[in-house]
């Protein structure tokens, strides 16, 4: 029987619409929205305020608001064990600048799915909040 990990991923949102990506630290260097695995017996909320720590250091005052969809990666992380994740919007409060961890090389504000490549799992994310 196929065995699944769960991430889950904090679409942050800002005032006037527009969305934070971050670029991963990669040879394909492909843009995302933050979060991670569930790690032990974490809770949903507990994941994610720990990865949005984890990525945009110095973020405070998080607020995790509805949930966006659910994305099943198309092809195995590992030997018969799949990965589904959860994308959360989210609303916080970032420092100036903002600080991202080594994890990434840059974050970027978007306000549309046109700006840059993405997956998708992110796709229908930003597809979910733009359509508000």
């Amino acid at each position: 029987m196929k065995k699944f990990n769960v991430g889950i991923k904090g679409v942050v949102t800002r005032d006037d619409g527009s969305v934070l990506l971050l670029r991963k630290n990669q040879a394909e260097g492909f843009w995302e929205v933050p979060g991670g695995r569930v790690d032990d017996d974490e809770s949903v909320e507990q994941t994610l305020e720990r990865e949005l720590h984890e990525e945009l250091p110095g973020c405070s005052d998080i607020k995790i608001k509805r949930i966006l969809c659910a994305h099943r990666l198309p092809k195995d992380i590992g030997d018969d064990l799949g990965l589904m994740l959860i994308y959360f919007e989210v609303a916080l409060t970032l420092p100036d600048p903002i600080a991202i961890s080594d994890e990434h090389s840059e974050h970027l504000w978007v306000q549309s799915v046109d700006q840059v490549a993405l997956d998708g799992g992110t796709l229908k994310a930003l597809t979910a909040i733009f359509a508000q």
